[in-house]
């Protein structure tokens, strides 16, 4: 097996396509029988990639128009959910049919899987660490060099630099602000049917209210709406189905209410985590997923 070990300068010349055909093919039959090289093969494409797209004018394009555009923002909180695998199984096999019959979408999935991936690696913590160990590898090799061995690694550190530099670091903090987390884990609720008892008509009719004020984004209204509706809830009388159903809608519309009004302070943190680990609460999924993205490191 070919015991050479690769710089980066030369990782980086093989995903462009830059090396010569003899020094390819040695490159890819290593790539066949050495699954740490392929890794760190893949880590350092999944970067370039993630630059390339991002300093794509297209994309640049794309990216203006997405914030013009509030379905193709939806598509790629979805696209985001799905990479993240946080979606069902029916939700994942809507994404995945969509596209196979949708090419835009299709295009923004993989624009954005490999904006995602660049990120990823830029930020992992160990990537610093590899790259050090690489390059101490590669001086161990060639220990005499007539230039600085930073220069080597120089074109995929200026790679992070820009991405960030070109809007990236601001683009992804955007994707994990409260309005889109909200925008992402709302969704209206059925208020037809049969469900309810004594006093549920008035009660149904300031619900609904609530709720247009929440896909209005009113956010300030629909706090104290569902914070009056908490209050009003008690005094009902509903069969168990019915209370279950709205205890449930209340508390955790309230939340995104304020979510989406910037109050995440410690009292929602505690009743964030409370549904997340009521396991018989409607919404204890979501509740995960939200505490997750609250803590990423985007936020």
């Amino acid at each position: 097996m070919d015991e050479k070990v690769y710089t980066l300068e030369e990782i980086e010349a093989f995903c462009l396509g830059k090396l010569a055909a003899k020094e390819q093919s040695v490159f890819e039959q290593r790539l066949t029988v050495d699954e740490p090289f392929q890794r760190r093969v893949r880590l350092i494409q999944s970067l370039l990639d993630g630059f390339a797209a991002i300093a794509a004018e297209d994309l640049a394009q794309r990216m203006n128009h997405w914030a013009e555009d509030l379905r193709e923002q939806e598509d790629q909180e979805l696209i985001e959910w799905y990479l993240n695998g946080e979606l069902g199984p029916t939700a994942k096999q809507s994404v995945e049919q969509r596209r196979q019959t949708d090419s835009a979408f299709d295009s923004l999935f993989g624009s954005q899987q490999a904006l995602l991936e660049g990120f990823e690696a830029a930020q992992a913590d160990t990537f610093a660490d590899q790259l050090t160990t690489w390059e101490n590898e590669a001086q161990a090799e060639t220990p005499i060099k007539s230039f600085n061995p930073w220069i080597k690694r120089l074109s995929i550190a200026a790679s992070i630099a820009l991405l960030i530099g070109l809007g990236g670091w601001g683009y992804m903090k955007n994707q994990y602000s409260n309005q889109k987390l909200f925008a992402a884990l709302y969704q209206s609720p059925n208020v037809g049917g049969t469900m309810g008892g004594q006093g549920i008509e008035g009660f149904k009719e300031q619900f609904t209210k609530a709720h247009r004020s929440l896909q209005a984004r009113a956010f300030p209204t629909a706090v104290q709406q569902f914070k009056e509706l908490s209050t009003l809830l008690p005094d009902l009388e509903l069969d168990p189905l019915a209370r279950s159903y709205y205890d449930n809608n209340v508390e955790w519309s309230l939340l995104l209410a304020q979510l989406g009004h910037d109050q995440i302070d410690g009292d929602f943190r505690a009743k964030l985590e409370r549904i997340a680990t009521d396991d018989s609460h409607e919404y204890q999924a979501q509740a995960k997923t939200l505490q997750n993205k609250l803590g990423s490191i985007w936020r």
